[in-house]
């Protein structure tokens, strides 16, 4: 007897059994796809939002001092952007219509929302000029010249001459010389405490000969606004940094984030 090409009835259970678990299978594999897609997603979004809403870091003015060259600043300023640091870069030119001209070309700027960055001989310029951003961090600041004229030996004050010289070698150094002269006459060191209205964060080096240690203590002790760090061996860092690396070094530019991080917990 030929079989029936027709399959009996508990064949096509079987098959349709079979098909059935392979749907479900299939179905239940595009759900859990589809489940991972939708978690995905909604990863990502979460985590643009929070990156969106995540405030940034405070705005800085980059002053660049006087006599430097802009590409001594290139590196903290990008340093600063990783940080999400706004920062916008501003030019001090050098005092060849004399210092006044310099503090007017200052006073123009607006500086109301950001925290100023300077450094050097662009401190007693920048406090002068008025500005009123909403914190300071001052490099190596140049408040007075210590020590002064009469204290100095011929040989002491021939090396700083030269040092100032070559330093701040990109301005006139007949102008330079006249405003750090100025400072070395004076009878008292400068009150910055009416000049004064935000808080500052001044980083000092042992190696620094033009924004010494000693020239600016005198000034910065008695400014209650002040916070004075010490860069270099026994305080930011594990080495002493002379006048351009705290600026131009990796050291430098760590310690200018770590200062502004101070003065954020500050305010």
């Amino acid at each position: 007897m030929r079989p029936s090409p027709f399959p009996s009835k508990g064949g096509g259970g079987h098959h349709r059994s079979v098909v059935n678990k392979a749907l479900n299978a299939l179905a239940f594999r595009a759900l859990l796809v589809v489940e991972s897609t939708i978690l995905t997603i909604m990863t990502l979004w979460m985590t643009l939002v929070s990156h969106a809403a995540e405030p940034r870091e405070p705005a800085v003015t980059l002053l660049i001092t006087p006599g430097l060259q802009p590409s001594a600043f290139s590196t903290l300023r990008r340093k600063l952007d990783q940080g999400r640091h706004p920062v916008q870069l501003v030019t001090v030119p050098c005092p060849s219509g004399g210092r006044e001209a310099t503090i007017q070309h200052l006073e123009q700027l607006n500086v109301n929302e950001t925290v100023v960055v300077v450094h050097g001989i662009g401190v007693p310029w920048a406090v002068d000029a008025g500005l009123h951003p909403t914190g300071w961090v001052w490099l190596g600041p140049v408040l007075d010249v210590w020590p002064t004229d009469d204290q100095l030996t011929e040989d002491m004050a021939s090396r700083r001459a030269a040092h100032i010289s070559q330093t701040y070698s990109a301005c006139s150094s007949v102008a330079l010389s006249a405003s750090l002269r100025s400072a070395a006459e004076r009878s008292e060191p400068p009150d910055l405490r009416q000049q004064l209205s935000a808080p500052v964060v001044a980083l000092l080096s042992a190696g620094d000969d033009i924004g010494t240690v000693e020239g600016s203590l005198p000034v910065l002790l008695t400014t209650p606004l002040v916070t004075v760090r010490r860069v270099g061996v026994g305080g930011w860092g594990h080495q002493d940094l002379d006048h351009t690396e705290l600026i131009t070094t990796r050291r430098g530019q760590r310690q200018v984030r770590r200062a502004l991080r101070l003065l954020r917990r500050q305010q």
